[in-house]
């Protein structure tokens, strides 16, 4: 018993010794060779595909590219260069969500009843969830319910069903679901919902009279300056889109198609254009970017703010206690966004091949936290 308490005891003050130690890493004066340091230790088997990091601090921005955009144009991606950022869409649904509701459009208490009961016959226990709880994950829907699911695996094989899922689903699958919820699990509680963001999105459409993306685009890319962010690729040069790999191995994978969950994680951009949304979320000085802030304040079961992830367990133990984030990930792609209001630095990582960044994007927000930029070399 004794050596049993005694190994507790260890194993206790290791994990507070390494947790002063990653919280108290001393300034090194060199902010971009310690950038450098973590993204060659992440990428250090990387190889296929591209990874954009871009971060900021004290007014400043660093881009640092490695990899190839595409097998027919293998040079370094750059912070112009295009990727899926997945569920990293679902800030800009939630986001505008916020600026509808300051416009007087819309009620983060509005219910689901208010907005689609009168076309739809909605089954009792969803009549009452509230936007909210949409675009904070505690409507109690599933990521994705199961009879979508169901539909999903009858027309795709399984060993298919992950080159690009949602393509198979139609509006009136999203409609239906609604009328026989059966595996709608307890309201409050946080449960993340790619379903409840993607509902979300249809009742903006229908608030505003606009598509979800011309939506998005009017409150937010535009009034930042972010040329390059949206939903259909088309519109820009094949020579900056990256080709996305799949986690294993290099195989290529195509782009995922979202018909109808558009607001769960349809829309693509670049760093520089996601490093001025970060930006826009630091600043206090705009319409939008106090709207912004509302999105921060944690919300209903404390884990998210609208759309942003609260810091958990790892993100406290390495110091960054204050930070708001979001990670995505589709077939061929990843990407994760973060930042600290208190201290007013942030980071964007884009890579096409898809893995979690997650560790990677603590790693660097400590970096950010801990060191500061190089002093220019006195003449």
């Amino acid at each position: 018993m004794v050596f049993v308490l005694g190994i507790i005891f260890a194993l206790v003050i290791g994990v507070v010794y390494l947790g002063y130690r990653l919280q108290h890493t001393s300034d090194q004066g060199d902010l971009a060779a310690a950038i450098e340091r973590e993204v060659q230790k992440a990428t250090r088997h990387f190889e296929c595909g591209g990874l954009v990091v871009g971060v900021y601090k004290e007014g400043k921005t660093l881009f640092k590219g490695l990899g190839s955009i595409h097998p027919d144009n293998p040079v370094a991606p750059t912070a112009d260069s295009l990727f899926q950022i997945g569920s990293v869409s679902k800030l800009f649904t939630a986001s505008t969500l916020q600026i509808l509701c300051d416009e007087g459009v819309l009620s983060l208490d509005d219910t689901l009843d208010q907005h689609l009961g009168k076309h739809l016959p909605l089954a009792s226990p969803v009549k009452h969830l509230t936007l909210r709880q949409l675009a904070t994950h505690t409507a109690g829907f599933p990521s994705v319910p199961q009879a979508l699911m169901q539909k999903l695996s009858s027309k795709v094989a399984q060993q298919q069903l992950m080159d690009n899922p949602y393509k198979e689903l139609e509006l009136a699958d999203i409609w239906a679901y609604l009328q026989n919820p059966v595996d709608l699990k307890k309201t409050g509680q946080f449960e993340y919902s790619n379903y409840g963001m993607g509902l979300l999105g249809h009742i903006l459409e229908q608030a505003s009279g606009q598509g979800l993306a011309d939506l998005v685009s009017a409150k937010i890319f535009q009034p930042l300056q972010m040329k390059h962010s949206g939903m259909d690729l088309n519109h820009e040069a094949p020579s900056q889109i990256m080709q996305g790999y799949t986690d294993k191995g290099c195989k290529q994978a195509q782009m995922w198609t979202f018909p109808v969950l558009a607001g769960a994680g349809a829309f693509y951009s670049n760093a520089q254009d996601l490093v001025r949304f970060i930006q826009a979320n630091l600043a206090s000085n705009t319409h939008l970017s106090l709207s912004l802030q509302k999105t921060h304040a944690p919300q209903m079961s404390g884990k998210t703010g609208l759309g942003w992830m609260q810091a958990n367990a790892l993100d406290r133990l390495v110091g960054n206690r204050h930070i708001l984030w979001h990670n995505g990930r589709v077939g061929g792609f990843a990407a994760y966004l973060a930042f600290d209001q208190q201290q007013q630095l942030g980071v964007v990582i884009l890579s096409s091949r898809s893995g979690d960044l997650n560790m990677l994007g603590m790693m660097l927000m400590r970096q950010l936290r801990t060191q500061s930029w190089k002093e220019p070399a006195s003449v």
